[in-house]
């Protein structure tokens, strides 16, 4: 329960900074398209870690502010050519495609499979469970 008090303190510090940059809020600014670039960012920087995160939202708004003045019109196909060939050609992102491959170059160490349960545990049991008063 604590961390999502924090996660939801995190997300109105972030509004916040939102309002405060952009200098008014509406739910027109939460269209479809921006919900799509928020997915595009974590789609291009990679899921694994919040670097991968920021380095997509950094690419994902260079390109916006690129493409958009230059073709407005063009910008929401645009946006959708950038999701399709990331999740062909990067599925992983660019964090996650840049550590397999220095892992198989040999430059990071191999990541460690997740391990499964032994097969001799037991299964959980719930002992002494009395619904009488």
């Amino acid at each position: 329960m604590f961390i999502y008090c924090v996660s939801a303190g995190l997300a109105g510090f972030a509004g916040v900074m939102f309002v405060l940059q952009e200098g008014i809020i509406s739910p027109a600014q939460m269209g479809i398209v921006p919900s799509i670039e928020i997915v595009l960012w974590v789609a291009i920087g990679g899921r694994a870690t919040i670097f991968g995160a920021v380095i997509g939202a950094v690419l994902t708004n260079t390109a916006k502010t690129t493409f958009s003045e230059a073709y407005p019109e063009w910008w929401p196909i645009i946006l959708g050519a950038m999701f399709i060939l990331v999740t062909l050609f990067l599925p992983k992102g660019i964090v996650g495609t840049v550590r397999d491959r220095a892992e198989r170059a040999g430059w990071l160490p191999a990541a460690k499979a997740p391990t499964a349960l032994p097969t001799s545990a037991p299964p959980l049991a719930i002992r002494e469970l009395d619904k009488t008063p």
